[in-house]
């Protein structure tokens, strides 16, 4: 069972096989990785300084399917202590998703 997880997305247009392909290039021992899709390859569908709202719905329902796949794979995983690590992945995300 991996002890660490990578968690990467991938940028406008591109596939998440381009994550998968740098994650195998990294050769990190005992990583779990995890290249949640984007749908329609981009996660949110104007600009990245536009205003939050000329991105919306898309944006909230691009953060909410990050979140669902961390969810998984918490589901999935526990730490080296036992504790579930949703928390980790949920303030994670959160903080991410407030900036």
């Amino acid at each position: 069972m991996p002890d660490k997880v990578l968690v990467l997305l991938h940028g406008r247009w591109y596939k998440p096989a381009s994550m998968q392909d740098l994650a195998e290039r990294l050769q990190l021992p005992h990583t779990a990785c995890v290249t949640p899709a984007a749908p329609g390859r981009t996660w949110y569908p104007q600009r990245f300084m536009d205003p939050r709202a000329a991105n919306e719905p898309k944006l909230s329902e691009a953060i909410e399917q990050v979140h669902d796949a961390l969810d998984d794979l918490a589901s999935r995983l526990r730490d080296d202590h036992g504790f579930e690590l949703s928390q980790h992945f949920a303030l994670t995300g959160r903080c991410a998703s407030c900036a």
